[in-house]
């Protein structure tokens, strides 16, 4: 059982746009995608560029060598960015999600508004 706190909220925004897409679908391992949903999950909407995403969180979902290339392939492809390199003293890496595919609001403002 999780307690929400407050702000928190309980869910991830994925757009249609993005769940039908061919970068999506057919451009990412399932790897990809997981890691990808777990990064959306720690952006709060203020840390972009500051998400982390630990192995220890990832343990029951992939292997420590799974995560590492699913971050890479999301990397390479476009869907996030490294803005931290994490260190042997503890120091975690840090992600940017890009949004290149995840553009929830196309053509408006964000209530939808053109």
């Amino acid at each position: 059982m999780s307690i929400k706190t407050k702000g928190e909220t309980s869910f991830i925004a994925l757009s249609r746009n993005t769940l039908n897409s061919q970068a999506y679908k057919k451009g990412l391992t399932m790897a990809e995608k997981v890691a990808y949903q777990y990064l959306k999950k720690n952006c709060n909407g203020y840390n972009n560029g500051k998400i982390i995403l630990t192995y220890a969180e990832m343990k029951d979902a992939m292997a420590q060598g799974t995560l590492n290339t699913a971050l890479k392939g999301l990397e390479r492809k476009g869907w996030i960015r490294k803005t931290q390199q994490g260190g042997m003293w503890g120091t975690p890496s840090m992600f940017e999600l890009t949004g290149t595919y995840d553009l929830l609001y196309q053509g408006g403002d964000k209530k939808g508004r053109k």
